[in-house]
């Protein structure tokens, strides 16, 4: 037989068996990194819930603890709301959130930022509606995951991104909602930082 088929041969098999261990651990690290940022986000949702729940201690009806993230185009920030139902009564609530308006770092407003458009690709959630029993209270995660455009083919400009969050209830128990009447009064806010 010869020598130098058997040096490939050998050569080869030391290199696969490199490979694999060197793929192996790659996706043990990778495993890692991801275990411990789903960790964190855990414990930062604990976090925001204990705020909401300090600030509906303390008499409020609805609580948004952290009012203002940063974040660059194509990051997620979610915020927390906390809505308590101190109406005797098992109600349906409404949460609105709308784009308000934006300004630039300098201050001045951001022109050309499109209502329905940002609203539309910036802010996710699946339930804008939730049934809450008598003095009892729900945490709400909202999520922004920041476009790359404020308007079709208009990039995002940095800035301060305001949005309104009204909370609404249903008068009466045919779920009919007015949506003109404020839960607890309050047009709250969220500030959304471009970088």
């Amino acid at each position: 037989m010869n020598k130098k088929a058997i040096e490939l041969s050998v050569n080869f098999l030391v290199i696969l068996i490199l490979s694999i261990v060197i793929f192996s651990s790659a996706l043990i690290l990778t495993k890692k990194v991801f275990d411990s940022t789903t960790t964190k986000q855990k414990e930062l949702d604990d976090k925001t819930i204990k705020q909401i729940e300090v600030l509906l201690n303390d008499g409020s009806r609805v609580g948004i603890p952290i009012l203002k993230k940063s974040g660059s185009p194509g990051d997620q920030l979610i915020y927390g709301l906390g809505i308590y139902n101190v109406l005797r009564a098992q109600k349906t609530f409404h949460v609105e959130i709308t784009f308000k308006t934006a300004y630039a770092p300098d201050d001045t407003e951001i022109v050309g930022a499109d209502n329905a458009h940002i609203e539309s690709d910036w802010y996710f959630s699946s339930v804008k509606e939730y049934t809450i029993k008598n003095n009892e209270y729900v945490s709400i995660p909202i999520l922004f995951e920041i476009g790359s455009e404020m308007a079709p083919g208009v990039p995002t400009q940095k800035g301060i991104y305001i949005f309104d969050v009204k909370v609404t209830v249903d008068d009466n128990d045919d779920h009919v909602n007015t949506g003109d009447k404020l839960y607890d009064g309050n047009l709250h806010k969220i500030y959304v930082v471009v970088e």
